[in-house]
């Protein structure tokens, strides 16, 4: 891997892995597009069903996402992680638990062609509260404060893999969101 340095400040990146660690905001929005698109398109072959589709402008509310359909509104805190990758955990913002049908989708991708699946689902059944967070360990901050500390953060929960529901197909995740 080389990086070739034009002028102060300007890195030319020659590998396409630096380019996804590099463009990794980039990518989690078009995967995240990409994931309401597909569902869009379920419920249109299906059922001719819009699917009301809101962004916070800030996100400090524990959501990424809000889809409606079949009635049901879910507030989504929406993550991805490539197939082979190895996080174990998604840490959720404990807003998330006073929003209606708040839930947490995790979406797996192809690095290559950014195909998704498998899905990992993290919440109740429609229209049900997510329910509270409390009994999962606080995150942890990813960058030290000014002191070089990295505090824990009580407001954010790490949820790990194993309490996820995992599908593997976009079919069956949706029938978990929207019933």
């Amino acid at each position: 891997m080389n990086q070739t340095m034009t002028t102060p400040g300007l890195v030319i990146l020659e590998s396409p892995v630096d380019d996804n660690v590099h463009s990794s905001s980039y990518r989690q929005a078009m995967i995240e597009d990409a994931f309401v698109n597909a569902v869009q398109r379920h419920f249109w072959l299906n059922s001719h069903e819009h699917v009301d589709v809101l962004r916070p402008r800030v996100n400090d509310s524990g959501y990424s996402i809000v889809l409606e359909a079949k009635g049901v509104t879910r507030y989504i805190k929406f993550a991805s992680t490539e197939r082979n990758g190895k996080r174990g955990h998604v840490d959720v913002n404990r807003e998330l638990e006073s929003k209606p049908s708040g839930c947490v989708v995790w979406v797996s991708f192809d690095l290559e062609t950014l195909g998704l699946g498998p899905f990992r689902f993290f919440g109740q059944a429609p229209r049900e509260a997510l329910g509270s967070l409390s009994q999962f360990k606080d995150a942890v901050r990813s960058t030290p404060n000014m002191d070089g500390d990295k505090p824990l953060r009580s407001n954010i929960k790490r949820v790990v893999k194993k309490d996820f529901d995992k599908f593997d197909t976009l079919d069956e995740l949706i029938f978990k969101l929207f019933g």
